[in-house]
This record gives structure tokens, C-alpha cells and sequence, in this order.
């Protein structure tokens, strides 16, 4: 809108922006997954054959990791379930000594009993592996617990019971997700 602005013996007209009556849509960001300030697909790595990794430093990660989990909850595309899950896990792995033990991790347990969608169950799994792989004892032990009291060993017994392939080809064919589950039974 045009306003009218006085200094000193002029008046000058000026134009102003009135955000909430006028906003422009880009279209190409309506399908962009954004969480905080941070479109989640700019934040990954894009080189092929490579494990992803986060592009830049991510501001207060302890907050972005729980906006994260909230819009995982909160969502039910699949794609964008995948994508921030590999984004939380990234961030767990590079900043889990803020983060620490995660209280939500029994519901990444269960989601394993029910997932049947490959990429969010290998994900999921990879997430609880980062969560007992870092360097300080007391939090894996505290992931730990939260997994055991989650029933977690058990659904990973389970699932292991299902393979139908030798535990010898599995570990000749190991993945992370085999890796996941072997560790887990041998810590027990």
C-alpha cells in the first residue's frame, strides 16, 4: 500500500509491504520437506554410492532434532518419513553428545515390529545403531535401556527368526541393519 511519510518540510510517499495480505507462493518449495530453517534435501549430501552426510552445521541440534521427531509423528508421506529419518540420524551421529539418550527411542523399537516398508525399516534400524555405537557409556547405556524396556531385543529376535537364510550368509552378506540385530544379540 502506499503510505505518507513526513521529514522535515517534505512528505515523501512510500511503498510498504503488508506481508499479511499479499505473500507470494513458490510452488517449487510446496513439495520440499522443511523443517526449522532447513529444506532437508538441500541439507543431505547428493554423492552416489556414498553414505549421505549433513551439508552444513546445523544450528542448536538438540531443537532441530526435536522438531525433527515431531514432524516425523506428525506426517504420513512416506518419502518425507525417509527423508527425515535419515537427517535424524545424522544428526544423532554428529551431535548425539548434545542429544544424549533419546527418550522416543521405543517408538523406532516398535516401528520395527510393525513397518513393512523397507527404507523406513532399514532406517529406523540405523538410527538405533547409531544410538549404541557412540562414545560415551552411559548413554549408550541409557539407549540400551530404553530399547530393553521397549521390548527391542526380542522384536529383534523375532525379526531374526523370520530370515529364512542362514546365519552364516547373513554375515557373509552383512548390512548394517544385520550388523544391528548381531550386535544387539551378542550384548545380550
Amino acid at each position: 500500500y502506499m503510505g505518507m511519510q513526513k521529514k522535515g518540510d517534505q512528505t515523501e510517499e512510500k511503498v510498504r509491504w503488508n506481508h499479511e495480505e499479499y505473500a507470494i507462493q513458490y510452488s517449487t518449495l510446496e513439495e520440499k520437506c522443511k523443517v526449522g530453517k532447513y529444506y532437508l534435501k538441500n541439507l543431505l549430501s547428493k554423492v552416489e554410492g556414498l553414505f549421505p552426510y549433513l551439508t552444513e552445521v546445523v544450528m542448536n541440534p538438540t531443537a532441530f532434532w526435536n522438531k525433527l521427531v515431531h514432524k516425523f509423528l506428525g506426517i504420513i508421506n512416506i518419502k518425507e518419513k525417509e527423508l527425515i529419518l535419515t537427517v535424524l540420524t545424522l544428526v544423532y551421529h554428529d551431535h548425539f553428545q548434545m542429544i544424549r539418550d533419546i527418550k522416543i527411542l521405543p517408538y523406532f523399537v516398535h516401528l520395527l515390529e510393525k513397518e513393512f516398508n523397507k527404507p523406513l525399516f532399514s532406517l529406523s534400524l540405523d538410527l538405533i545403531y547409531n544410538t549404541l555405537k557412540v562414545k560415551f557409556p552411559e548413554v549408550v547405556l541409557k539407549n540400551y535401556q530404553r530399547i530393553i524396556k521397549a521390548n527391542g531385543l526380542t522384536n529383534l529376535i523375532n525379526l531374526l527368526c523370520r530370515i529364512s537364510v542362514s546365519y552364516t550368509h547373513l554375515r557373509a552378506h552383512e548390512t548394517e541393519a544385520d550388523l544391528v540385530c548381531r550386535l544387539l544379540l551378542e550384548k545380550k
